[in-house]
């Protein structure tokens, strides 16, 4: 599954006579065929957090699709985020490459989940049987390339049931709309955007679904945080570095 693909004369046609949503639309069944239910429409809203409706809304009818979600679409497709654009479709035909897609599918999921089950154990604890939680609340910041730094990490004192967890995330939704208004007084939502508590409740439902009701084993996440922050620190030193080098070369030019 690690090849550069290339679409064909008939493909790009077709894709001329889209529009934006149509050609997000085109190009994941055009994955799909290739890689199966990882291109499904629900695993990919799953990938790029939203909900499965919005994004069926959004191959279907949407002409505007927000800049954030759209270079997370062309991001997990691989592909130029130009083809999505009418400009891209004038003048002469253009090559449309999607380049190599990776999977790991090395691992079996009941290998890694043998390895981190906290089932067995002293404490008898089994995430399936809790009707209340803990409540999370990380923020990041993301680069204009989908690089994240993570700025806020707080966890609830109290336990959250189901309907508190609703009210939160609803809370999220309007908080981030009521900023996105503040910076730019010209944003509005569209008149076909699903209220805040409506929003959230697709979230949970969406997460409910066999298929993405997923318990993390404690182990393993601690692990894979170790091993991203370790990546991180390496990675953040070259970008400091760079930036240094860029800042010594613009006051050179000054």
């Amino acid at each position: 599954m690690n090849k550069e693909m290339v679409l064909s004369s008939m493909d790009y046609a077709q894709l001329r006579t889209l529009d934006l949503g149509g050609r997000v639309r085109y190009i994941r069944e055009f994955l799909q065929k290739e890689y199966g239910n990882k291109y499904s429409g629900k695993s990919l809203a799953n990938r790029i957090g939203v909900s499965q409706s919005n994004y069926t809304y959004l191959e279907n009818k949407a002409n505007d699709i927000p800049s954030k979600i759209l270079r997370a679409i062309s991001k997990d497709f691989n592909v130029a985020m130009d083809v999505f654009f009418d400009d891209f479709y004038e003048g002469e035909p253009k090559t449309i490459i999607i380049k190599p897609l990776s999977f790991d599918e090395k691992i079996e999921p009941a290998v890694i989940a043998n390895r981190y089950s906290d089932l067995g154990t002293a404490t008898k604890m089994n995430p399936a049987d809790e009707d209340s939680y803990t409540f999370v609340v990380v923020a990041y910041l993301e680069a204009s390339n989908g690089d994240r730094r993570m700025i806020f990490n707080s966890h609830s004192k109290e336990l959250y049931q189901r309907t508190h967890v609703q009210s939160v995330v609803a809370s999220m939704i309007h908080a981030m709309d009521e900023i996105d208004r503040f910076i730019n007084p010209g944003y509005r939502p569209s008149d076909k955007t699903p209220s805040p508590a409506y929003q959230a409740l697709q979230h949970i439902e969406l997460r409910d679904n066999p298929e993405l009701y997923v318990w993390i084993p404690q182990k393993l996440y601690n692990d894979t945080l170790m091993t991203l922050e370790k990546a991180g620190r390496e990675y953040t030193s070259k970008l400091l570095e760079r930036a240094a080098v860029n800042k010594i070369t613009n006051k050179e030019h000054d």
